[in-house]
């Protein structure tokens, strides 16, 4: 028993850190090879399902199984329901417009299609030659809020709920089968607290109150990202400003 016990911490750990990208950032004669590069090739991934306050269950192994299967069914319940779109599409179209104006005499080829596989030595059968610039959402949904008096709340009371998003962007050199940047952006907005029946009250529209949330958190993510990214000498742009085009 005490075997399987830190097998299973072991396992947990590996996992954790597994999940928790780290900032990669970018050397000088990687920095001088950006200002000359000419053209790159923007991709994005398949998002994970939106995240919900896990299903409870006392079933042991089959149970956890089941509960697994339950929350992936309510998170496509709730994209579906509000319509929700991958975050990171908004921070793709934003970066790259950046770069842009960052790097005036670079082009960027887009592609819509998301992929399913990130591993760096995959793609140097699409890209054999030249940059890649990737983004990912490796997580976004409804989390359990533990700030302040919610370790104090009443008996029976409901748990308090925020949003989180966590995103990755990389600059990868498909030919070297090596990742020359790589951002991180872990945001979560502490500013509209709720529990999982307020929700059940808002609707997909004009004013929908989730839709809102992650459109403020990918600007957020956007900003954190920028800041990571090296800049050029000669920048062009008022760094300060962002101003985030939502996708379709």
């Amino acid at each position: 028993m005490a075997i399987a016990i830190r097998s299973l911490m072991l396992l947990t750990f590996v996992v954790l850190i597994g999940c928790t990208p780290k900032i990669i950032e970018m050397d000088a004669a990687t920095k001088e090879s950006l200002i000359a590069t000419q053209h790159i090739t923007a991709i994005h991934y398949i998002h994970p399902v939106f995240e919900l306050p896990p299903y409870s269950t006392s079933g042991g192994v089959i149970g956890g199984l089941m509960s697994g299967i339950v929350d992936r069914s309510r998170g496509e319940r709730i994209e579906e329901k509000f319509g929700l779109y991958d975050p990171i599409l908004d921070v793709k179209e934003n970066f790259l417009t950046t770069v842009l104006n960052e790097f005036p005499s670079l082009t960027i080829s887009k592609i819509s299609a998301p992929f399913a596989n990130d591993e760096v030595h995959d793609l140097k059968g699409p890209f054999s030659k030249g940059y890649i610039l990737d983004f990912q959402t490796r997580r976004w949904g409804i989390v359990q809020h533990v700030e302040g008096w919610e370790h104090l709340k009443p008996p029976g009371s409901q748990e308090r709920r925020k949003v989180t998003f966590i995103a990755r962007a990389r600059l990868i050199d498909a030919n070297q089968e090596s990742i020359l940047w790589q951002g991180i952006c872990d945001v979560e907005d502490h500013n509209n607290i709720f529990t999982m029946e307020d929700v059940q009250y808002w609707y997909n529209g004009e004013n929908n109150n989730l839709d809102n949330l992650f459109t403020i958190l990918a600007s957020t993510c956007l900003k954190e990202l920028w800041r990571q990214f090296p800049r050029h000498k000669r920048s062009l742009i008022n760094r300060k400003n962002f101003v985030l085009s939502t996708a379709p």
